[in-house]
């Protein structure tokens, strides 16, 4: 199929937004910053935390931003979605989840119709990694711990904790929806991807894409920590 007839259907998501919702798409997020802002007494109660913490505990996102848990499916039918972009989402989610969502994103999607994925690049830290400790083996001097800069980098290692005495830390662990549960580089997202049953994979670069819309999607603070993948259904 072209990649011009997925235009004629006009649904398009953007899962994950952030703060980074697109005018004509349906932008989606899970973050709990979005049951503060959209609850008039708790946005109320958190405004007053913030002014006597002076701490910014919660994130505001711009209007027509959904609040949706995509481990509990995509709410719309079966080919009904013309194009799937996500964006630094996947990493987010556990092993098993991730699976659920891209073939929920399969199921969605227009033969023909295209799901565009950005992601951290777990390779491209691994390998700095390995260059790091080989720079250390051969008699670098340095204050740096590589092991403890490479497990900052994924974000899947846990500093310190939240504590019952301290209910700021409680609260701040809750809506800081920042630790990664998995990481993935582009060759095993592609295996994963052509084993849902998506016809065509690639790997691809910054704002390259059968996407007409990419510079609006594509955001150039991820391009040095990024991959993209690109599957058509």
């Amino acid at each position: 199929m072209a990649a011009a007839d997925h235009r004629q259907h006009v649904l398009k998501l953007n899962v994950g937004c952030g703060l980074d919702a697109v005018p004509g798409w349906e932008n989606l997020d899970n973050s709990w910053s979005l049951v503060v802002s959209s609850h008039g007494l708790l946005r109320v109660g958190f405004d007053i935390l913030e002014r006597v913490t002076r701490r910014r505990l919660y994130t505001r996102f711009p209007a027509g931003v959904r609040r949706h848990d995509v481990t509990k499916g995509l709410p719309y039918p079966s080919e009904s979605v013309a194009v799937i972009y996500s964006s630094h989402m996947l990493e987010h989610l556990p092993r098993r989840d991730v699976e659920r969502f891209l073939r929920e994103a399969y199921r969605v999607l227009v033969p023909g119709g295209v799901l565009r994925l950005a992601l951290p690049d777990l390779e491209r830290k691994a390998r700095a990694y390995l260059g790091f400790i080989e720079q250390v083996r051969q008699g670098c001097h340095t204050a740096r711990v590589p092991a403890d800069e490479f497990v900052r980098s994924t974000l899947l290692g846990l500093e310190e904790s939240w504590s019952l005495r301290n209910p700021i830390s409680l609260v701040r662990f809750l809506l800081a929806r920042e630790r990664h549960c998995w990481m993935w580089d582009a060759p095993s997202l592609m295996i994963l991807l052509r084993q849902i049953g998506f016809s065509e994979v690639r790997e691809t670069g910054f704002r390259e894409s059968w996407i007409d819309e990419v510079h609006l999607l594509d955001l150039e603070s991820r391009r040095d920590e990024s991959f993209y993948i690109e599957a058509r259904k």
